[in-house]
């Protein structure tokens, strides 16, 4: 489209030939008739079957077991509650060992990991249809995003694939000193690139609907110009060869709707990161192939590294608005478990493939970081107790997000079923035995403890939490180069060991996080939605601390609670009091730099990919090295100012903005006009101004004009538009 094109010559945005209607689904009707017919899964039943079947096996025997334990003595009401809270979540931990069993065994014996087969697609056959990478960025560094993007798009060029591909970059940024880095990237990369007249940019002035309303965005304008469309997070980074494979995949199957791949962690340094890089790359192929081997075509959507049919996503997946205010009303949060259930409602497939290589992402470097993400994501999935029964959806679409609820609601019900079991222990402890009740008998009743059978159930319960552990080293073991990627056979097992226990530890914060995250969602509060922080580092200690403050507390008071009340059960509980009693301390420590690096020394908690890097990983931090000379952290008036170039592209940009009647009445353009009026200088303007006025003044053609009053002499006005893009689209 663009090849005759040099960068420079190349608009900011491709011009759309004609605007897609994307219209939110209704949950309420859905129309049978207008359903696709996919072809039969005769496999699929009897997958499930086993899954379901067997996750239910194991839950009923347990019950049981619980239940003969407690019938032996008084079975009140705090032991209904116990069995009942045991049920629930006995049975969400039973699924997930059936998964990780069929995972292990698909693997073990060689058989096909997905409903398609990757390794039957050559990456560099000829591509007939279009694809666009869609980067999404809200408030990031932009020579990350920048440089991990364009080293994608690079990789696809290096196939021979470059034509099929185009790149956007769609910022949702309001921080405008880091909306104006974003266009000092976009200019340095489309310059400097080879493929930089395939790469473009766009910022939204109003973010509605966070990343989905991003997407939707795209899709109204530019949609109808693409067949397909690579859906990446700002911390993704994906190989030429997956990109093409993706790509692909999608083309020769005309059922296929989304084919989702499994991301790697990597990229970080810090413990409680490398703990998760650790525990990803050893358990999740096996999970991941566990869960394709009953999802087959009704597979869920993780927002990201996968690729889309764009008519299939317009026609099917819109997003409603959920009536009422948040937390539970409002915009869907969680937009992609929904996408994938609307998109299987209309009749197309959701396809994971859990062993395409080249998928990569980065994880939070810290407890604090996770647990912040976590509650969006607990609110988000709180929201599909609205959806999961809307009219027409598969009923795998509905497990999906029955199992997206319960990753949340779970932590409490452990909670709850832990008070409970402390309060039956106490109980027994201090209730004085009733040797000779009412009822007439000649023989004493002798109080009756059946710790065999506890300590049975015991085992049990934790054989089907440990044992996908287990099934996932004997893994790595068969196989010889993970085997030395991990480190070999002890090196391996130790690192187990360490994530065993330390998971363990922040196991029961995480109880305890995210039971407050679903009783904030409860409780009506909204969780709202700020940027990742994705570098290494601490935040201070004392801050640390003051985060984990109830958390030491309830450890303290647990610990000496149970000393005072029975040493057995102290020792019992000592996982949970240890954890929760040094939760600040493990919080801080584990988002230490230093401490993940002390580990690397010794070769534990190493994954293969630290080992040996993967070229496009070297890639992205060249690219973005680059991008940083040209997109420094400063001031965004003084870059413009000083930046003749950057200006120019400025203009032209917000030029293609949407006239909306927010941007016509804005009170912060008001104000910040105001202010620029009295303001005799740069400095005393910059003093002055708020970052919302700042950014409004920024999105104002006739303000960015009045702005270059402040330029000093020595440096050449901008030279005037000759041609100047119309907007793409014009609302009242």
């Amino acid at each position: 489209m663009h090849d005759t094109l040099s960068p420079a010559e190349t608009p900011a945005v491709p011009a759309s030939r004609v605007q897609s209607v994307f219209a939110p689904q209704s949950l309420e009707s859905f129309d049978r008739a207008t359903r696709r017919k996919p072809p039969m899964d005769v496999q699929a039943p009897l997958r499930r079957f086993l899954i379901f079947g067997g996750a239910f096996a194991i839950t009923i025997y347990l019950i049981v077991q619980l239940y003969l334990v407690l019938s032996v003595g008084s079975f009140g009401g705090l032991g209904v509650a116990l069995m009942v809270l045991f049920s629930i979540n006995i049975f969400w931990l039973s699924l997930s060992f059936m998964t990780a069993l069929a995972g292990f065994f698909v693997i073990a014996t060689g058989m096909r990991r997905s409903l398609v087969n990757h390794e039957d697609y050559d990456a560099k056959a000829p591509l007939t249809g279009r694809t666009a990478i869609l980067v999404c960025t809200y408030n990031e560094a932009p020579a990350r995003i920048f440089g991990m993007a364009v080293a994608t798009l690079n990789s696809v060029a290096k196939l021979g694939q470059g034509k099929s591909f185009d790149l956007f970059i769609l910022s949702d940024t309001t921080d405008p000193d880091i909306w104006v880095q974003e266009e000092a990237a976009f200019q340095s990369v489309r310059e400097r690139e080879a493929c930089g007249h395939r790469i473009f940019y766009r910022r939204r002035s109003q973010n509605t609907g966070k990343k989905a309303g991003n997407v939707a965005d795209w899709c109204r304008r530019w949609g109808a110009n693409y067949e397909y469309m690579l859906v990446l997070d700002a911390d993704s980074l994906m190989t030429g060869e997956s990109v093409a494979k993706l790509a692909a995949i999608i083309e020769k199957n005309p059922d296929f709707g989304l084919v989702q791949t499994v991301p790697l962690s990597i990229g970080r340094n810090t413990l409680f990161a490398r703990l998760q890089q650790f525990a990803g790359r050893l358990y999740g192929p096996m999970l991941a192939t566990g869960l394709a081997f009953w999802h087959r075509g009704t597979s869920n959507f993780w927002g990201h590294n996968a690729i889309i049919r764009t008519r299939a996503f317009i026609e099917s997946a819109g997003l409603p608005m959920l009536p009422g205010k948040p937390p539970f009303g409002g915009q869907i949060l969680s937009h992609d478990f929904v996408e994938a259930a609307l998109l299987n409602r209309a009749g197309w497939r959701v396809v994971m493939v859990p062993d395409l290589a080249g998928s990569y992402e980065e994880i939070p470097p810290a407890l604090i970081d996770f647990a912040m993400r976590d509650r969006r994501w607990a609110q988000g999935n709180l929201q599909h107790s609205r959806v999961m029964f809307a009219d027409g959806l598969h009923w795998v679409s509905r497990v999906h997000m029955a199992m997206g609820i319960m990753a949340y609601v779970s932590a409490l019900v452990w909670f709850l079923f832990i008070i409970i079991a402390l309060a039956l222990t106490l109980q027994s402890i201090y209730t004085l035995p009733q040797y000779f009740t009412d009822d007439f008998s000649l023989f004493p009743k002798w109080p009756i403890q059946d710790s065999e059978r506890s300590l049975q159930l015991l085992i049990l319960t934790l054989g089907v939490l440990l044992l996908p552990k287990l099934f996932a080293y004997v893994l790595a073991l068969m196989d010889s180069r993970q085997r030395k990627g991990f480190g070999g056979p002890f090196i391996l097992f130790i690192g187990v060991l360490i994530e065993t226990v330390l998971s363990s530890l922040f196991a029961h914060i995480m109880m305890l996080l995210q039971s407050g995250a679903v009783v904030d969602v409860f409780r009506g509060r909204d969780s709202g939605w700020k940027p990742q922080r994705r570098d290494d580092g601490s935040l201070p200690f004392g801050e640390i601390m003051q985060f984990h403050r109830l958390h030491m507390i309830i450890g303290v008071a647990l610990a000496i609670g149970t000393w005072y009340s029975s040493k057995i059960l102290f020792l019992w509980m000592l996982p949970a009091s240890l954890g929760l009693v040094f939760a600040g301390p493990l919080s801080w420590w584990s988002a230490q730099r230093s401490a993940g690096e002390g580990f690397r020394r010794f070769g534990l908690l190493q994954i293969e990919e630290e080992k040996s890097p993967p070229p496009i990983a070297g890639e992205a931090h060249c690219a973005q090295a680059e991008v940083e000379q040209a997109a420094a952290e400063h001031e965004a008036i003084t870059q413009l100012v000083n930046s003749p170039k950057l200006r120019r592209l400025h203009r032209e940009l917000i030029q293609m903005q949407p006239i909306t009647l927010e941007s016509r009445i804005s009170p912060n353009l008001a104000i910040g006009r105001a202010k620029l009026d009295v303001s005799a200088n740069l400095a005393e303007l910059l003093d002055l101004l708020k970052p919302g006025e700042k950014a409004a003044l920024l999105s104002d053609p006739e303000s960015l004009a009045r702005l270059e009053a402040f330029i000093p002499a020595e440096i050449p006005p901008e030279t005037p538009l000759q041609s100047s893009p119309q907007p793409l689209e014009q609302t009242t």
